[in-house]
């Protein structure tokens, strides 16, 4: 994993970045970001853009899950905690919603994409 210190609206941020086969995964500020060229090619998505799916940014073992079913959540609040390529990763909510699916336990490997939490839609 390197590490590389860029400059985003002014702002200095560190960046960890790291080559997996034919994809460039990025992590900035504890958010997960991949690159893919053949998925680009292929005209898929780099990445879910639904704020009530959360998938798996890359392959990892779940270390922590933060909530259950039923749960209510809040923008930005930590599900899963996750570990990959040597590095910790949080995932949180990018919405205030409830906690309908969660497909993980500690100590399960996943894979690329894979929905580790579902959300309802809206605010709850």
């Amino acid at each position: 994993m390197k590490k590389l210190s860029i400059e985003v609206d002014g702002k200095m941020r560190t960046a960890f970045v790291e080559k997996v086969g034919d994809q460039l995964w990025a992590q900035i500020e504890g958010r997960s970001f991949n690159y893919s060229p053949s998925r680009r090619k292929s005209g898929q998505s780099e990445a879910s853009t639904d704020p009530t799916k959360i998938l798996s940014p890359m392959p990892g073992k779940i270390t922590k899950v933060s909530v259950a079913v039923g749960d209510s959540v809040e923008e930005n609040q930590a599900l899963i905690v996750m570990e990959a390529m040597k590095m910790e990763y949080t995932l949180s909510s990018q919405i205030n919603s409830e906690v309908v699916k969660l497909n993980v336990n500690v100590g399960d490997q996943v894979e690329l994409g894979a929905l580790l939490v579902e959300l309802g839609v809206g605010d709850v």
